[in-house]
C-alpha cells in the first residue's frame, strides 16, 4: 500500500471515529437531559429504592411542574387519601406525579401496592433524604409539594387532599 493510500485510510478512520464519538455523546447527553418519569397510562407499579439527595432530579418533569406526594402505607390519613391520589393520577395522566414513600420496609410498600393494585411510581425513602432536600423543616404526611422543572419548591400542603384539591393545588389555586 502506498503512502498516499495509507494517509487517506488514516483520515477516513479518524473521521469515522469522530462521527461515532459525536453520535455517542449526543445519545448520552440526551439521556442525561431526559426524565425517568413514566406517565400514568404507560406504567405498572414501580419502586426506586436507591435514594440520594439528587435522585428526585432524575424524575421530575423537565417540561413543567411536578407534584411530589409524601406518603406511607402505615399512615391512616395517607390511606384515606389513597383513592384520591389514584383518581387524580387517572384523570390527569399528563401531570407528572411522584409518590415518595416513608414506609418502614420495602416489603411493606411492595405488598401494599400489589394488594391495592396501584400503578404508582414510588421512591422508597425511609430515611427521608428527599424530603430533607426539598424542605428540611417539614415532617408531616401526607404532604404534597409542587416543584418546578429545576426542582425548586413552588408550594406545599401538609394534610389530606381530595383529587379536586390536588388538581387545584397543581394549578396553584388552592386556598391556603
Amino acid at each position: 500500500m502506498s503512502t498516499k493510500n495509507k494517509v487517506i485510510l488514516m483520515i477516513v478512520l479518524i473521521v469515522v471515529a469522530i462521527a461515532a464519538g459525536i453520535l455517542v455523546a449526543k445519545r448520552y447527553i440526551g439521556y442525561l437531559n431526559s426524565t425517568h418519569y413514566i406517565s400514568y397510562e404507560k406504567r405498572t407499579s414501580s419502586i426506586v429504592d436507591e435514594v440520594n439527595d439528587r435522585l428526585l432530579q432524575d424524575y421530575i418533569s423537565k417540561k413543567g411542574d411536578t407534584l411530589v406526594i409524601f406518603w406511607a402505607s402505615w399512615c391512616p390519613s395517607c390511606i384515606k387519601e389513597r383513592d384520591d391520589i389514584n383518581t387524580f393520577m387517572q384523570n390527569n395522566p399528563k401531570i407528572p406525579t411522584i409518590i415518595v414513600s416513608h414506609d418502614k420496609t420495602l416489603e411493606e410498600l411492595q405488598s401494599y401496592l400489589t394488594q391495592n393494585n396501584l400503578k404508582w411510581q414510588v421512591i422508597f425513602d425511609k430515611d427521608k433524604i428527599i424530603r430533607k432536600s426539598i424542605d428540611s423543616e417539614s415532617t408531616g404526611i401526607p404532604a404534597c409539594f409542587l416543584l418546578d422543572k429545576n426542582g425548586k419548591l413552588l408550594d406545599k400542603h401538609v394534610g389530606v387532599l381530595t383529587a379536586d384539591e390536588m388538581n387545584q393545588f397543581y394549578h396553584m389555586t388552592l386556598e391556603k
